[in-house]
């Protein structure tokens, strides 16, 4: 019987190890599934991270396009408002409260630009077309290019001659300042040393709102 039981216990004792092995086994998968799918989900954060900064600047930078094709209007003889308007159309990504902020801001040189396109000649019916598409694109209804029209046309004998607005020098002024400024601190960032990737991204992300917020709101920070 003393063979019989030594079999048995061997028996018992190679089982014991078989479900112990099973189980380290068992285990030692879940772990590596934990890790794989923390990795997965660092992966697809680095990514929407990274889509998001790629969205915001190609963002930013249609919006600064369309900021210098609206303030080319005081600065070059465009006869109407084309130029302008094909930037703003290829803004449309900038989100729409921005676009008719931008309006509201600029609206004093649009009125200008449309009297002194007519007092150059330019006909009317083709310079109310290039400014429906402007104010369109822009994100206001079609009628506010009438209401300029209207007011160029009240305005153009009390001023016959284009002369400076004021407002809108100033915001060429901030405009330029703000973008000066934008640049220094963007390259301070990127040159700066000590910082891992994640930081210098994040670091990146609040000086492109920062800056935004500046250009929208009127806010220094």
């Amino acid at each position: 019987m003393e063979p019989l039981s030594a079999l048995g216990l061997l028996g018992l004792t190679g089982y014991g190890m078989y479900r112990a092995a099973n189980w380290a086994a068992r285990q030692s998968r879940l772990r590596t599934a934990r890790q794989n799918a923390n990795v997965v989900d660092d992966l697809r954060t680095q990514h929407a991270r990274l889509r998001s900064q790629r969205e915001h600047a190609q963002q930013s930078q249609q919006y600064r396009q369309m900021q210098l094709a609206m303030l080319h209007l005081d600065q070059e003889p465009d006869p109407d408002f084309r130029r302008a308007a094909s930037a703003a159309r290829a803004a449309r990504g900038v989100a729409a409260n921005l676009r008719q902020r931008q309006y509201g801001r600029l609206r004093p040189m649009l009125v200008q630009h449309y009297r002194r396109c007519r007092s150059r000649g330019t006909a009317a019916e083709i310079l109310l077309e290039s400014l429906v598409e402007l104010v369109e694109a822009l994100g206001m209804p079609e009628y506010e290019a009438d209401y300029i029209r209207q007011e160029a046309e009240r305005t153009q004998q009390t001023r016959p001659t284009a002369s400076p607005v004021d407002s809108v020098q100033e915001f060429q002024q901030r405009l330029s300042q703000a973008q000066q400024e934008h640049e220094q601190r963007i390259q301070a960032i990127r040159t700066l040393s000590g910082l891992n990737d994640d930081t210098r991204a994040q670091l990146l992300e609040a000086e492109e709102q920062r800056y935004q917020s500046r250009l929208f709101g009127g806010r220094d920070s």
